[in-house]
């Protein structure tokens, strides 16, 4: 699959999330990455259904569910990465 410019902004918001060991809910991840909620809810859609994130219920909020970076959402960042150093 390739990775357009939304789902690469959601994972490298979330990979930096998961190095200072914080956690994003759907809300916050959709304001920061600058998307409708509407457009945010359809790419993390798309991006757990391809297994690059994984969504939880939030204990705190039944509308905004936690979301976190896949080890296979790392892997895809680390080889987007590296492909562009070399």
């Amino acid at each position: 699959m390739l990775l357009g410019e939304p789902a690469l902004d959601i994972l490298h918001e979330l990979y930096l999330a998961d190095s200072a060991m914080l956690k994003h809910n759907e809300e916050k991840l959709a304001a920061s990455s600058s998307l409708s909620a509407g457009a945010a809810k359809r790419w993390f859609a798309v991006l757990e259904r391809e297994g690059f994130i994984v969504r939880a219920d939030n204990d705190e909020s039944q509308m905004a569910r936690t979301v976190i970076i896949s080890q296979k959402g790392k892997d895809a960042l680390h080889n987007i990465y590296q492909m562009q150093t070399e």
